[in-house]
């Protein structure tokens, strides 16, 4: 049976169309494992002892004025989601924050801090970091994450003579970018009481 010419400009473009939308969602799917495996691995860096997590709601904006009043703008830090950490029994034992930060000379580091619920921290690791070179990427060395690590403070400060567990020494050369990252540190345990707040005191 011979088909019409008339139809072939039809059957081509609907075939066309379908395959892209069939690529389309295939591709989808690919990114979405991916986005997945990515965040069960950052999970495991900032939250070893959970075994599935599920995305926090809260209302961006208000979490924005609320870091605001802390004297962070969004010129500094803004977060970009966070994350229930949550044992076998699906309670949740913390937060992990994706925070992008904005250095003080200019560029970006973006990173995923993991905070207990009773503030505690449990690491951070840094996602990507503009421009990185030289000794910014000490902020990516244990020597300097583990000064962090087990620490239940309010905020954390850089000083060049530590004294207690508040305060931070940066590497050599890499004051900047230790800056952003206890920006963004402190913006975690900022989340942590807001989300907290929000819930009621619900975070045990």
């Amino acid at each position: 049976m011979k088909i019409n010419k008339k139809l072939w400009f039809l059957i081509i473009p609907i075939f066309c169309i379908a395959l892209i939308t069939g690529s389309f969602f295939y591709t989808r799917g690919i990114i979405k494992a991916n986005e997945a495996a990515k965040a069960n691995g950052v999970i495991a860096d900032v939250f070893p002892d959970a075994v599935r997590y599920s995305e926090a709601t809260y209302n961006k904006r208000f979490l924005a004025l609320y870091l605001e009043e802390q004297g962070y703008e969004t010129t500094d830090v803004v977060v970009d989601h966070v994350v229930y950490a949550r044992n076998e029994q699906n309670a949740v034992k913390g937060l992990i924050v994706y925070v992008n930060c904005y250095k003080k000379f200019g560029g970006l580091i973006q990173m995923a801090v993991g905070i207990q619920n009773n503030g505690t921290i449990n690491g951070y690791t840094i996602l990507d970091i503009s421009d990185a070179k030289g000794l910014e990427s000490k902020v990516k060395d244990d020597d300097f994450k583990n000064q962090f690590i087990g620490k239940n403070v309010s905020a954390f400060v850089l000083s060049d003579e530590p004294h207690n567990d508040a305060e931070i020494e940066a590497p050599n050369g890499a004051r900047d970018a230790s800056g952003t990252v206890v920006n963004g540190i402190n913006t975690a345990i900022i989340t942590l009481e807001f989300i907290d707040e929000s819930m009621g005191g619900l975070l045990e």
